[in-house]
């Protein structure tokens, strides 16, 4: 739903500033219902969005409270780190493959995205984003 060039500077760079909907994706996407007590867990990289309906919340009936925690699985992390070497090889002129899509291309990259993330911190004075180391 999101382009994964965009996917791959808010890893690099914790910018949101190009992350939209493409709106031609919208019918990819999936609406989940929830109600006082329930939650939803997606990945932190994985487009989300919230939507309130008036046919079950009216002016007047009380407070609605929405609270996001954020944490990151050693597979998000993994994701992540492909979304980091697939950024270099996209500025290479390549196109990659999307994390998750080839285990054996996510095993070799991941090990390079963390090794261009960690010698970025040290010659450039980098901080990834959390989640991306």
């Amino acid at each position: 739903m999101v382009a994964a060039r965009e996917v791959e500077n808010f890893i690099v760079h914790g910018s949101l500033e190009k992350v939209r909907l493409d709106e031609r994706l919208r019918d990819r996407g999936t609406d989940f219902e929830v109600a006082a007590g329930d939650g939803v867990y997606f990945p932190a990289t994985s487009p989300h969005m919230t939507r309130t309906t008036t046919d079950w919340v009216r002016p007047g009936d009380g407070v609605s409270i929405s609270i996001g925690v954020v944490f990151y699985t050693a597979l998000t992390r993994h994701h992540a780190r492909v979304h980091q070497c697939n950024r270099v090889l996209r500025q290479l002129g390549l196109s990659p493959v999307g994390p998750g899509l080839s285990p054996w291309r996510d095993a070799f990259k991941a090990p390079v995205g963390r090794a261009i993330a960690a010698a970025r911190a040290r010659w450039r004075g980098y901080e990834a984003p959390p989640g991306s180391y």
